[in-house]
């Protein structure tokens, strides 16, 4: 640079064309560190991985820790009474307590549950699976849950906050457990995955980031689904996906798991007709509805 201004100033070197060299040279100077940094992410994402499978395998296939404790892989009643819970909500200028007097579902029922949000349709849901501090009794045929350890397929779980990993697409659903491949594929097929311009064994981007909302949400409702669990519990599960995609797995989902109980959580009136029996949160109390 300091000798093509020697030459600028000798007349040899026209001032416009030094500055165009000058440009070229910065550009081609952020293309070369904009490559680094894309081929040093690419490399740290296959370390985090590789750390990710070698951490999830044996969180996810060695047996759990039952400590004394009834395993339940089963059930045939759901049954709540006198349930109590404390939903923290910094929108409101008071606690606000959900209550379920009495409740009793039976296996192979659909349930729905209407509420506006931030009224406990998530807390009440986490409450069986023992997530959540509660008051009151919750039982699995006639087991409290409190003394319980519940079986990994007893109860499948779908939200749209949960994460997905810099994984496969296929170890993104399957989280290192072995399934029959009929099964597996019988999912796919009924949830629109193979549609996906994705090769199901190359690695998601982070947290999903090449994946649109409705592509992201229907590996969630994989993951569920091929644990054909008796008890699947359903929150906002349609998050993303057009009304033909909707009624599409939602036919699925009830001819899939014809024999489990299913449990819906939805501010969506389409989404909540998957279930035939309807339940409202009103005044703080979850009470049967229309």
């Amino acid at each position: 640079m300091f000798f093509g201004i020697y030459q600028v100033k000798a007349g040899t070197l026209p001032l416009g064309f030094l500055l165009l060299i000058r440009y070229a040279f910065e550009r081609l100077w952020e293309i070369l560190v904009f490559v680094i940094e894309k081929y040093v992410g690419l490399i740290q994402e296959k370390e985090e991985t590789n750390i990710l499978r070698n951490i999830l395998k044996p969180l996810l296939v060695n047996s759990i820790q039952t400590d004394g404790k009834t395993t339940i892989s089963a059930f045939n009643l759901l049954e709540i009474k006198e349930l109590s819970l404390s939903l923290a909500d910094s929108k409101r200028a008071e606690a606000f307590t959900l209550k379920v007097p009495s409740l009793k579902i039976n296996l192979g029922e659909r349930v729905s549950i209407k509420a506006p949000s931030g009224n406990g349709k998530t807390t009440f849901l986490l409450s069986l699976m023992n997530l959540v501090p509660f008051e009151g009794s919750i039982k699995i045929d006639d087991h409290e849950i409190r003394d319980i350890v519940q079986a990994p397929n007893l109860v499948s779980y779908v939200s749209p906050s949960e994460p997905l990993f810099p994984l496969s697409l296929i170890e993104n659903i399957t989280l290192g457990r072995n399934y029959d491949q009929k099964i597996l594929e019988t999912v796919l097929n009924g949830l629109g995955i193979l549609k996906f311009a994705i090769n199901p064994s190359v690695v998601l981007g982070q947290v999903g980031t090449n994946l649109s909302l409705g592509q992201s949400q229907r590996i969630r409702l994989a993951r569920a689904l091929i644990a054909q669990s008796p008890l699947l519990l359903l929150d906002e599960p349609f998050t993303g996906l057009d009304l033909e995609s909707r009624e599409s797995i939602k036919n699925f989902i009830v001819s899939w798991c014809k024999n489990s109980t299913i449990i819906v959580a939805s501010h969506d009136a389409e989404d909540r007709l998957l279930a035939a029996r309807h339940l409202v949160i009103e005044d703080g109390v979850l009470l049967e509805g229309d």
